[in-house]
């Protein structure tokens, strides 16, 4: 089927799934499916879809009952995302329209029909309605109209310079401090980073060595150390928010508070030793991250613009914040 859960939308909620998980929350669809969880800028977004989204990205991984509210914020939070960049391509008149989704649920049929089923099978089996796939056909054929037209191998090579470090096997040597915690506790996490970064401050005026620090605060098993870790890839086994910030470092820099499953860090970059991979040997990286990119992009120019309107349906992050409501 051509239609599926953005790149961006499984990479944030399988990253998500990493706190751990339980429950076939999402094996069958709410009896309020059609209720409405948000409107942006008065349009809808229903608990269909977000439960669509968590069905798509969690693929029948088993999710702990704790974490089904912090799952349900973020993928709400990414419908509104979506619907922002829809109305933007409406407006610059490149979104789908109601004859080309038309068109495209027709394909579905037909491709449906040679192995004898049907649409209204196909629809329960996978636990949608006829409007909920419309609005993700609208959303798929719109974006990727979007994508095809930005992302040429020019501006691919251009994004491929700007992050080089990100793609052509650059290794970095860090060391870190952690600080354990329950990321979920949104108090007990925003106090330690506020200790994390007074620490920071201290490294940074040169009032306490990185090494003293990690022998003093760190909870890791590489605190008597300094915290070194050795050498990682960006695409390596740390999670990604800590090989996002070691990559944006250069040699000595400490990053601000970084937040992981595993609580918070404070990352110091040791050694950079630079790779040589070339941009079309890993265009299809290249390709991800700028369709991660843009969609940022695009969200963080429209969002503070918007009027979002949450219904409590569902849980949400309180704008602003990574405070959960509900």
């Amino acid at each position: 089927m051509p239609y599926s859960i953005s790149s961006r939308v499984a990479f944030v909620l399988v990253i998500a799934v990493s706190y751990g998980v339980t429950s076939a929350a999402w094996s069958q669809p709410s009896s309020e499916a059609t209720t409405v969880v948000a409107r942006v800028n008065g349009e809808a977004i229903y608990v269909i879809d977000v439960e669509q989204q968590l069905a798509q990205a969690l693929r029948n991984r088993e999710v702990r009952p704790d974490a089904l509210r912090l799952l349900q914020a973020q993928a709400t939070e990414q419908l509104i995302g979506r619907q922002l960049i829809l109305q933007m391509l409406a407006e610059k008149k490149l979104a789908a329209n109601d004859k080309e989704i038309e068109v495209e649920v027709e394909r579905i049929r037909k491709q449906l029909a040679v192995t004898g089923g049907t649409l209204d099978e196909h629809l329960q089996k996978k636990n949608l309605d006829l409007p909920a796939l419309r609005r993700a056909l609208r959303w798929q054929l719109s974006w990727q109209r979007y994508l095809d037209h930005y992302l040429s191998d020019e501006n691919l090579q251009k994004f491929y310079a700007q992050h080089r470090r990100h793609f052509d096997g650059t290794e970095v040597r860090v060391a870190h401090i952690l600080w354990k915690i329950d990321v979920d506790d949104i108090e007990a996490l925003a106090s330690t980073k506020q200790r994390a970064q007074a620490v920071r401050d201290q490294i940074n005026k040169s009032q306490l060595s990185f090494d003293a620090a990690a022998a003093e605060y760190s909870d890791a098993p590489t605190a008597q150390s300094g915290g070194q870790i050795g050498f990682i890839t960006r695409h390596d086994s740390m999670p990604e928010p800590f090989a996002k910030a070691a990559f944006a470092l250069d040699k000595g820099e400490v990053s601000p508070p970084v937040t992981t499953p595993f609580g918070v860090h404070l990352i110091q970059c040791l050694e950079v030793k630079p790779g040589q991979r070339p941009w079309h040997d890993v265009r299809e990286s290249v390709k991800l991250s700028a369709t991660e990119f843009l969609f940022d992009w695009i969200v963080s120019q429209r969002r503070g613009k918007a009027e979002v309107e949450y219904t409590g349906a569902l849980p949400y992050f309180k704008p602003g914040t990574r405070e959960i409501v509900r």
